[in-house]
């Protein structure tokens, strides 16, 4: 897998591709990847240095590193083998939510996003994969909120 790893991380294929990849690999062997979508201009969400999470950009990668460049302007470079570092900027699907499970989630006024944990699950009643106010989660600091599937993104494991 790493070499596969490297050759994807090392190409310019598209992200489309690559999301394309990923699902197939998570869906046919519930093999889950992420770090195959963080190629140059990948839109994240990254660790800052007091913990919490901002937007940003990859501007490189290399076989140990990612640079990211925030909205804000400033830069980070995190190592690649730190999942939970680099997040990459995409809705998660109401089904691959469960109760327990680390998530980075927003807090109104702000612009960062905070480390949390899904308190439980509001079932709608329906499969739709994106729905409105179905997550509790309790922040890091013991702070609770109700959360769309808009205002969390999924801690990779």
């Amino acid at each position: 897998m790493i070499l596969v790893r490297e050759y994807f991380l090392q190409s310019r294929l598209s992200i489309r591709f690559l999301k394309v990849l990923r699902w197939l690999l998570h869906s046919v062997f519930h093999y889950k990847i992420s770090v195959l979508s963080l190629t140059e201009g990948a839109r994240v969400f990254a660790r800052y240095t007091n913990g919490k999470y901002y937007r940003g950009f990859v501007e490189s990668v290399t076989s140990s590193t990612v640079y990211i460049r925030y909205d804000d302007g400033s830069s980070i470079t995190l190592p690649i083998r730190d999942h939970s570092a680099v997040i990459l900027d995409e809705l998660p699907c109401y089904t691959d939510v469960h109760a327990g499970q680390r998530v980075i989630a927003y807090w109104p006024g702000r612009t960062r996003y905070y480390p949390a944990k899904v308190k439980s699950i509001i079932s709608r009643g329906s499969d739709t994969c994106y729905q409105k106010d179905v997550y509790n989660v309790v922040f890091d600091d013991g702070d609770k909120r109700r959360e769309d599937f808009n205002h969390i993104r999924l801690i990779p494991s």
